[in-house]
This record gives structure tokens, sequence and C-alpha cells, in this order.
């Protein structure tokens, strides 16, 4: 069989599909309906109808893949009547990327393909994240569109007891460094914020400290926040709770701590459950009778709950409610 035309010399075959002929009936603008072209379609009450015969049924089309022989030709015994062969690949559309140097000029990547796409991705865009590291997708709004957001944050503020930090990514920002971050620290202690909040973008306490002695130059009293973030890699640089309290902040947190024991939980308690059955649940519920949260419903508050109605319902309401049920 004749090999599909051809771009840049790369060609593969796909299938091989056959199907009894049938009409001269083609369905009207097919090219633009397949995207074969651009074209603008006009909505239309109705479209003609294939004549009888003209629709080739499902089973009717024959997938004659494997008789393709290496050579090209198709090693298959044909029934009786008039048969249309197709031989459908793959070829490059010769389309070129751009706009790009001469150094980076080739064919586009097939777009409908996972790998091919995460291959230019990472060839690329992988390659410059890697580079950029914490900086990779931060920019800065200017400092005063940030302490105008502040100062509208504090104006807004209802309860004196509502706690606002003034949060600063501008040290791992394109733009930014640690002197802008130190400004715009400042700027936010100046408009009024409670707490002063820089992000740093490693474990190394090197960059926490100089922020801190700069801030409190300026505002000896003022609390600072620390994030001990689980994208940084404390065990490289084991610093405690104590020493970052050391070099002067009051307040932090450890990102995502909940979702990530909850989630690393959740996953051993499910491999588990895969690997054991009932015997999984039964060790368990052995393990949780021990356990502080295993009293929920004592958790939840459900005996202070028992004496509020106690005190506040009838005494037949509750008997009606309670008498007979089981488990509370």
């Amino acid at each position: 069989m004749p090999q599909p035309k051809t771009v840049a010399n790369f060609y593969r075959d796909i299938t091989v599909l056959a199907f009894p002929a049938t009409t001269d009936f083609r369905i009207p603008e097919i090219a633009g309906k397949a995207a074969f072209n651009t074209q603008h379609l006009q909505p239309k009450a109705d479209w003609p109808a294939a004549p009888a015969g003209a629709a080739i049924a499902k089973d009717r089309v024959l997938d004659l893949t494997t008789k393709m022989q290496p050579d090209g030709k198709l090693a298959w015994d044909a029934p009786e009547g008039r048969w249309t062969i197709m031989r459908i690949g793959h070829t490059p559309t010769g389309k070129k990327n751009l706009p790009a140097p001469e150094a980076g000029m080739g064919f586009e990547c097939d777009k409908l393909s996972k790998k091919a796409a995460e291959a230019a991705f990472d060839g690329l865009m992988g390659k410059l994240i890697a580079d950029v590291g914490p900086r990779a997708g931060k920019t800065l709004v200017s400092r005063a569109e940030a302490v105008g957001k502040m100062k509208a944050a504090l104006e807004a503020r209802k309860n004196k007891d509502f706690v606002i930090i003034g949060r600063t990514d501008a040290i791992a920002a394109a733009g930014g460094g640690m002197d802008e971050a130190i400004a715009r620290g400042k700027a936010f202690a100046e408009a009024g914020c409670d707490l002063v909040w820089a992000e740093f973008p490693s474990a190394n306490l090197e960059q926490p400290r100089q922020f801190a002695q700069a801030m409190h130059q300026a505002f000896p009293q003022l609390p600072l926040y620390f994030n001990y973030s689980s994208n940084l890699k404390w065990s490289e640089a084991p610093a405690t709770f104590e020493d970052i309290a050391g070099i002067g902040y009051q307040v932090m947190h450890v990102s995502l701590a909940a979702m990530r024991a909850t989630m690393q939980a959740v996953w051993d308690y499910a491999v588990d459950l895969k690997a054991r059955g009932a015997e999984a649940e039964i060790a368990f519920q052995q393990r949780l009778g021990s356990h502080p949260m295993g009293a929920f419903h004592e958790f939840a508050g459900f005996p202070a709950i028992k004496d509020l109605e106690a005190k506040y319902l009838p005494e037949e309401l509750l008997q009606a409610r309670y008498d007979g049920a089981l488990g509370l």
C-alpha cells in the first residue's frame, strides 16, 4: 500500500482500516466540521440526510493493522465485493515554534500528546523553574499597593481582638530582595499591623536573623511571625523552635501540619486495610480505644449538649428522644 505523504522524513503507521465501498455521498462541509481547515459553519435547521446505504455500520469496519507487513504490503484475503482501505499514519505538520532564536528553532511539539508536552515543558520551563527556585511564580505588586491593602484591612476591622498580619514575600520574589522585604515590613508596622511576617526561601536562619534585627531596630516591641514551612528542608538545617525564638520571632506555625499528618494517617490506614482486611480495623480500634481521640462523642462535646438538654427541655421530651436509643 502506498505510504501517506510524509513531512520532515518522519512517518509512523497508526492503523489500517477497511470497509465496504458505498455511494459517493459525503457529509456536507466535512472538512470544516472535522477541523481540517478553519471554517465558520452557519447554523441550519437541518442537514441533508444520508441516502440509504451511504452510512457504514461500525461492525463493518475491519481493523487490518496487524496484517500490514513491514515493507508496506497488506496480507489480507478480502471478502467478496468492493472495499475501501485506509492506511492512517502520523507525520509532523511541519509547523515551527515561533518566535525563537535560530539555535532554538524546531518543530512544534504535539500538544495532544502528554509525553511530548511534558518533554517540551521540562526542556525549557522546567529548567528555568529549577534555576529560579522559590522565586518561581512570584512577582511583586508595588509597595504602595501592598501597604494600601494593609491599611484597608485595618480600617475594615470591627473587633480589636482580630489580629492582622502584614506578610511579604518580597525576599524571594522577582524584583525584590531583603532590602525590599525590610522596607515593606516597616511600612506594614507603621500602618498599624499587629504582626509582621516575612516569607523565607530556605531553612537557613541567616535571612530570618537579618530581617528580625532590622525590624526590631525600628520597632523593638513589634511581634514577628515565622512560617516553619513544610516546603523547606529543615532536616538539612535543623533549627529548633527555640532557635527561631532566640533570633527574634514570637509567633510561628508549621505550615500544612494537620493536613499532612492526616494524609499520612489515612494513607497508612488504607494500605493496612487493603493488606490485612478486618485485622487492620480491629487493631486500629484497639489503638484508638486508649487514645485521647478515641472517645469521639466526648471530644465533640455531646455530653455537654445532653446536660443542656436536661437543664432546659421537659423530661418527657428527653425520655422520648433517648429511651431505647443505642450507642449514645
